[in-house]
């Protein structure tokens, strides 16, 4: 059942230019708290991208948090610094992430 699981809602690998991986893990997998912190962070991005008073800057630092959060351990910060400061990078790793590890649609049981 744990293979399964794995295989249907498994974690983000992401290389760095040095070779290091940072493994991004799918929301599924991650306690509770920090899922609520992950859809709340999403909920601000999301409100953000439509309000012209956000910044860029603001955009970049919920982004960068978001990752740290999801990343295994504290890789996340390795992340943030390879990226710096292109939201473009950034933005695109945070949407193959969402894509990547989003759940598909449950199955009917065979009966």
């Amino acid at each position: 059942i744990r293979r399964t699981a794995h295989q249907r809602y498994g974690n983000y690998p992401v290389t760095l230019s040095d070779g290091f991986t940072v493994v991004l893990r799918a929301p599924l997998r991650m306690p509770s708290t920090e899922r609520d912190a992950l859809r709340e962070m999403q909920r601000r991005m999301n409100t953000m991208q439509d309000d012209d008073r956000a910044t860029d800057g603001d955009l970049l630092d919920v982004m960068r948090e978001a990752m740290c959060l999801v990343a295994e351990g504290d890789t996340g910060n390795r992340l943030v610094e390879e990226i710096g400061d292109d939201l473009a990078t950034l933005q695109t790793l945070f949407e193959q992430y969402a894509e990547r590890t989003q759940p598909g649609e449950v199955s009917p049981s065979p009966a």
